[in-house]
Order: structure tokens, then sequence, then C-alpha cells
């Protein structure tokens, strides 16, 4: 289940939130899964670019990680 969805800047890229624990990296023109970013313990509440676009920023309560992207 996805709990947040976000394009990036340029709209080339597509980030989720999943209650499955992880953030995923997306192609939004083909629909393809990019990547796959583990790390948190439990869901995974919101994703975001940062202003360049080469970091995504993932938060779930009282916790934060951030995770450079393979754009």
């Amino acid at each position: 289940l996805f709990l947040q969805v976000q394009f990036n800047k340029t709209g080339k890229l597509l980030v989720t939130a999943s209650s499955d624990r992880t953030a995923s990296l997306w192609n939004p023109d083909t629909g393809d899964r990019l990547q796959t970013l583990e790390g948190h313990i439990d869901e995974i509440f919101s994703a975001a670019f940062n202003d360049k676009g080469d970091k995504i920023i993932t938060g779930r309560c009282g916790s934060k990680q951030k995770f450079t992207t393979s754009s």
C-alpha cells in the first residue's frame, strides 16, 4: 500500500512511500521500478526529493533516513 507518491521537479522520476517499509523509485513513463530503498523498521509515511533531486528523504513516526538516488 502506497502511503505517499511524489514526482521530482522534472517529472521524470517518482518516489513512493509504502506500508511494506520500503520506498521505491519509479519511471512514471514506463511504470518500471528503478530501485527499492530499504532500511526502515516500520511503515514509511512520507518520501520526498531534495531540491537538487539527487537524494530522497523518507520518514516514519519519530525517524528519518536519507537515500541517494540512482538518477
